[in-house]
């Protein structure tokens, strides 16, 4: 058994030396390394005290720290410095973070909790505590004594527990959407919130219970990939809304100019036209490329939408429906409607787009003198 468990820590021992060699180190030479750029020679050497003479790192040990999340999954010191972050989770499952890296006082740094720093007095600004303040102006003033002991209460059970008081609203994000606000303002703000229901600031029901690692590891990285997605939708709800944004970013991916006024004229008169309107404009001016646009602007906003293309031949559709299955294809922020069903149409005739089943296709194209009887169409062009 002893033999058998011998051999098993070994090997796990040699995957993770093979692991670190191909990151590029060793822990021995990360070890030594960090060591040599820590020394003071004039005074005795050793990992404190300031350098006389500038820094330097030689070998693996890399120069800076860019990295100050968590997503590289360090679980020790040398591995968070040979992956380039400042943070890591330690083998006892506790969040820290290296501080100072790169420093003449201290260029291997220095590694605290995450906690720690919360309660340091780092975060002070000559209006005073910043969490304080932000704490002030995300809670309701008419919260009552009774409410606020609450919130005490749960935040002291969780310490007790070992675990972190968190609030479910964060604080900072209500703290800097009032903070510029009039009192009569921020009062309309926090009472329109308590109708509907949602606890802000100091409230008890603001607060929940997290591990540590949930609290101060997963919470911000989703928070963050939040904050990444947001200013996307943002754009995506203006391209849903106005068809010249739509038109201006589709010219864009396309590497064509700017459209003319013309151009945006007819966008906007397709867009807030009546419901059977006509276009009449000069040779070139692109009346069948931003009709071609309008009808991908159309199911950009609701892919449910049926629509038929009617021209004076069969060939000249066609080639229009082509055009608009090479656009979804090549756009990246329109490959979301591609058919995601290996049954779905998708030929120069008829095609659909990422829809629920129905017996008429997303897109017809059809001749004047075609077939039209029987076909089913929210827009017909």
């Amino acid at each position: 058994m002893t033999k058998t468990l011998f051999a098993s820590q070994k090997y796990q021992d040699g995957v993770a030396e093979q692991t670190r060699v191909v990151r590029g180190y060793t822990r021995p030479d990360a070890m030594q390394n960090l060591r040599t750029a820590g020394l003071n020679p004039p005074k005795g050497g050793g990992l404190y005290g300031a350098k006389n003479t500038p820094r330097t790192l030689q070998g693996p040990v890399p120069p800076q720290l860019a990295d100050k999340s968590f997503d590289q999954g360090a679980r020790s010191y040398e591995e968070a410095v040979m992956a380039g972050t400042t943070k890591f989770v330690d083998e006892a499952g506790i969040p820290t973070q290296i501080r100072n890296y790169g420093s003449d006082t201290a260029p291997h740094g220095r590694t605290t909790k995450v906690e720690v720093r919360k309660t340091s007095g780092r975060g002070k600004t000559s209006e005073g505590d910043r969490r304080k303040i932000n704490e002030m102006l995300a809670t309701d003033p008419t919260l009552t004594p009774a409410e606020k002991q609450a919130f005490s209460r749960i935040m002291a059970q969780a310490a007790a527990e070992g675990m972190d008081g968190d609030h479910i609203v964060e604080i900072a994000r209500v703290a800097n959407a009032v903070r510029d606000m009039t009192p009569a303002q921020r009062k309309a703000y926090f009472k329109r919130f308590k109708k509907a229901g949602v606890a802000l600031g100091n409230d008890p029901k603001n607060v929940q219970k997290l591990s540590k690692r949930e609290n101060q590891v997963v919470k911000p990285a989703q928070l963050r990939a939040i904050d990444k997605a947001i200013p996307m939708t943002d754009v995506l709800t203006s391209l849903q809304e106005d068809f010249k944004l739509f038109l201006q970013a589709l010219w864009d991916q396309l590497d064509l100019p700017q459209p003319t006024r013309a151009q945006y004229a007819i966008a906007d008169y397709l867009q807030h036209g009546p419901k059977r309107l006509q276009i009449q404009a000069f040779r070139g001016v692109g009346k069948s490329w931003i009709t071609g646009a309008f009808v991908l602007w159309t199911l950009f906003k609701n892919p449910e939408k049926k629509i038929m293309i009617i021209s004076a031949s069969k060939e000249r559709a066609d080639n229009m429906s082509i055009f608009l299955q090479k656009l979804i294809i090549e756009t990246p922020w329109l490959k979301h409607l591609q058919p995601k069903s290996e049954d779905s149409r998708w030929s120069r005739i008829s095609f659909d787009v990422n829809c629920s089943p129905h017996q008429a296709p997303s897109v017809k194209s059809v001749g004047i003198t075609g077939q039209l009887t029987g076909s089913r169409a929210d827009l017909m062009i």
